[in-house]
Order: structure tokens, then sequence, then C-alpha cells
């Protein structure tokens, strides 16, 4: 009789229970937007996105000294390379600009000193390594399908984040990958996108479309210890240290110490393949496939 009784009234419930959800929802960004001091953001009907103090809302409950960021995606800087080494705050960056950009599409206030986002269809992100077990795929085949949905559907009015594109395959695979799909978001998605990576060759895309900026996220070097800044800077960056996180993991001195004279060799061999990719951004060189030249202006 209960379960009969409250039926009845089955679609003034479910009215209820939304308005009671859509208030919690109000409630909650008051109340982190004032105990925050978040700012209310400018929402454009298109245009540049600019972040200016932009802060991790999540990350920074965690951390004592919080650096914030500056960012800015516009016609003229339409794609960001960011290079640096890990831990120094990459992807954190590129994940507060997501949530800064749907907390504004929300109505909520949001962690930064100010903000200007302009209406975006969808944000897509490429971040985290997965395996799906259950589907057979392996991380780099989740990778590709991923990357795969991002550039089918992906429009000039979208906002593409891309973290480490190419890492489950081999170095010139990877690279190889990473390439092609900034290039193809350059020619024929024009959207704003941010494209983390430890692949620095990828550097040299900045030559050849002037809307591609490299930017690092800077590091101390003055001392014995590396410092991690956790600050965006421009400028790409031919350096991961690697080796470093290694040892600050606990490796074994003697794996670090093979690790850092095989890195430097490395580091060698890998100048000639920079220089050859820069003879062919420049257009200096033509790429030649099953005998044939092609792509003279690649």
């Amino acid at each position: 009789k209960i379960v009969e009784y409250i039926g009845a009234y089955e679609k003034e419930l479910q009215e209820i229970a939304r308005s009671i959800a859509e208030f919690d929802v109000y409630q909650s960004c008051a109340k982190i937007s004032y105990e925050n001091r978040y700012t209310r953001p400018a929402i454009t009907e298109g245009g540049s996105l600019e972040i200016k103090g932009g802060r991790h809302p999540v990350v920074e409950k965690n951390v004592i000294n919080f650096v914030p960021n500056d960012v800015r995606l516009d016609p003229d800087n339409m794609v960001m390379i960011i290079t640096g080494p890990n831990m120094a705050g990459k992807s954190t960056i590129m994940r507060q600009v997501a949530l800064i950009t749907i907390m504004a599409h929300m109505g909520c206030f949001v962690p930064a000193e100010s903000a200007k986002i302009p209406l975006v269809d969808r944000v897509f992100t490429r971040v985290g390594a997965r395996d799906d077990i259950t589907r057979g795929h392996s991380t780099f085949m989740s990778e590709m399908i991923e990357c795969a949905n991002i550039l089918n559907n992906a429009t000039e009015r979208s906002l593409v984040l891309l973290d480490e594109i190419g890492r489950g395959t081999s170095t010139y695979d990877g690279m190889a990958i990473a390439w092609a799909i900034v290039e193809y978001i350059a020619e024929k998605i024009r959207c704003k996108t941010m494209f983390a990576t430890h692949y620095h060759l990828l550097n040299l895309l900045s030559a050849k479309y002037p809307f591609i900026n490299n930017y690092n996220v800077a590091v101390d070097e003055s001392g014995k210890e590396i410092v991690f800044l956790h600050k965006l800077m421009q400028g790409g960056t031919d350096k991961s240290y690697g080796v470093h996180v290694a040892r600050l993991a606990g490796l074994p001195q003697e794996v670090i110490q093979k690790a850092a004279m095989l890195s430097k060799s490395l580091e060698q061999n890998d100048f000639v393949h920079k220089e050859t990719l820069h003879r062919l951004v420049q257009g200096k060189k033509d790429l030649k496939e099953d005998g044939q030249t092609s792509i003279g202006s690649w």
C-alpha cells in the first residue's frame, strides 16, 4: 500500500529530486567559490581562451605552495607543444585548463586570478595511460582509439588536451604518430590544443606553423639537486630528466649510472635525426617514398 501510495506521486517526487540536485550543485559551487576565492570568468561566444593565475582545484588542496600558471590559446597561439621533465606539472596544467573551462560552462566561479573562456562544443582529453583487458586492448591500442575519436569528432570550436601521445610503442613509431597528429590538428581541425610530450623533436613544428608555439615547465639546475619549479615558460626544451626522476624513485645507483651513460650516447645519435627533420620542415629536402619524390613541401 505504501508503494502504491507513493507511486501515485512519482512524477512530483522526480521533479522534487531534480530540484534538490540542482540546488545542491548551485550551493556547492557557491561554497567552494567563496571559500577558495575563485573569480567570475568572462564567457565569450568565441575568440581566445585566457587564464591568468590558473590553479587546479583539487591539487592545490593537497600541496602547501601550489604554483599558479597563465595559459592563453588564440589564433596566434592555437597549439601549445609542452615539454619538460616528469613530475614538473605538464599534466596538471592541462587538467586545470580543462577543469576551469568546464566549471565556467557550468556557471561556476573558477580557480584563477582572471579567466576569459570561449564557448566550446566539447572538451577532448587523452591523459594518462591504461589498458582495457575486457576488450583485449593494450595500453597503446586504447590510446589510439581515444585519439581516433578526438581526430574524427573535434571541430574548430573544441578544446583538445593530449598528454604523451605515442609513448606506448617504439620511439620512432610513437614520435611519428605524435607528429602526424599535431599536423592533422593544425591543418584540418585548427582547434585550441595543448600537447604535452617528451618527443622534443616536435618542437620543430613551430618553424612550419606560425600558430604552433613551444613551452616548457621550468626547472632550476643551479644547485646540486634539480628543483621542479612547476612554472609554464615560453620556449621548448630538449631535456626530460628521466634519469633524475628514476634516482628519486630509489633505483639502485648502479642502474642510475648506467642509464646516465646510455642516455648521453643516445642523445648524441638523436642529434642526427633532429637535423634531418629540421631540413624537412624547412623544405630543403624532399621525402622519398617507394622510389618516388613526394611531399616536397612537407
